[in-house]
């Protein structure tokens, strides 16, 4: 979940869409937001989201963390998606989390999971772990949207959909050097 909350922030500029969060925590098991976690706890905790399959994970520096797989409770949530449906700005942000979701979902387990390090803002070698990936600065900070924008030299009149796609195929290649 975190990995897609930041695909979608550091992406946001390739659907002309705004950032929520120009920054994340680096960790080497990827992105992490301490805020977006709690609004998951939260989600769960009113029945609007479910959680499954918790497990306990040893990250790269023996600490161990819970990790679980969350979906929507429909049909708990329904009304409220409809609610937010009916502004343009919110459908629209639907229709780019949709398709980012399809993008990511194309991916298999090990390409998601080294799609972090790999991708070209978060995977900055001179952002060590333990410190804050800042891509506020949208023109200069953010590899990501800028490389997803670069594919628009090679296709004629991409849609953004098409630039998302690029984007986590070409990050997820097999060969990262080449």
């Amino acid at each position: 979940m975190h990995l897609l909350a930041y695909l979608s922030n550091v992406l946001a500029p390739v659907w002309d869409a705004s950032v929520l969060e120009g920054a994340v925590y680096k960790v080497a098991s990827g992105p992490y937001y301490p805020v977006l976690q709690q609004d998951l706890d939260r989600l769960v905790a009113k029945g609007l989201a479910r959680v499954a399959n918790i497990r306990h994970i040893p990250d790269d520096d023996g600490w161990w963390h819970l990790d679980a797989d969350f979906a929507l409770n429909h049909p708990n949530i329904d009304s409220l998606l409809d609610a937010l449906f009916q502004f343009d700005e919110q459908a629209n942000i639907y229709v780019f989390l949709r398709e980012l979701a399809y993008a990511f979902s194309a991916l298999d387990e090990n390409q998601l999971g080294a799609i972090a390090l790999r991708d070209r803002t978060y995977g900055d070698p001179l952002v060590s772990f333990g410190n804050v990936v800042d891509f506020a600065d949208l023109r200069t900070k953010n590899r990501s949207a800028n490389a997803a924008h670069h594919f628009a030299n090679f296709v004629q009149d991409p849609l953004p959909a098409e630039l998302l796609h690029l984007y986590l195929r070409h990050v997820c290649r097999d060969d990262p050097n080449g």
